[in-house]
């Protein structure tokens, strides 16, 4: 092999080696969110978790789950067809996904779940006659 078929080889297999170590640069804004979304995500299920049982304890259901602007602002075509897509993300993948992960020691959540997938279908059926009509 010729000093230069060499050269070019190791130069080939350096350029391989990089380019599978390192990440790809992102240079444009849809590519960092993309690369960012995972900690931000992490971040907001921290954050959530820490403020959970206070906001739980001292929210109005009553009142905000009846509050006429709420229940307006579901009439639309879009919001339907907002809650039509998030209906069908949480049946198709995470109600699925977290049923498939039950094990002995969160087998008691099983029923829960179950609760759950069982009323988004009903929601979903109610939705999807809101966004054919």
């Amino acid at each position: 092999m010729s000093p230069w078929s060499l050269l070019l080889s190791i130069l080939v297999l350096l350029a391989f080696f990089s380019t599978a170590c390192c990440p790809i640069s992102c240079n444009n804004q849809c590519c960092r969110f993309v690369e960012a979304f995972p900690a931000r995500l992490k971040k907001l299920r921290e954050n959530y978790s820490q403020i959970r049982d206070f906001y739980e304890a001292n929210d109005d259901l009553d009142t905000a789950l009846l509050d006429q602007s709420v229940e307006d602002s579901f009439k639309s075509p879009f919001a339907c067809h907002a809650m039509n897509s998030i209906l069908e993300f949480y049946l198709s993948t995470v109600l699925p996904t977290a049923m498939a992960g039950v094990t002995e020691d969160t087998n008691d959540l099983k029923p829960y779940m179950e609760s759950l997938h069982h009323i988004f279908n009903e929601l979903k059926t109610n939705v999807t006659k809101c966004v054919s009509s």
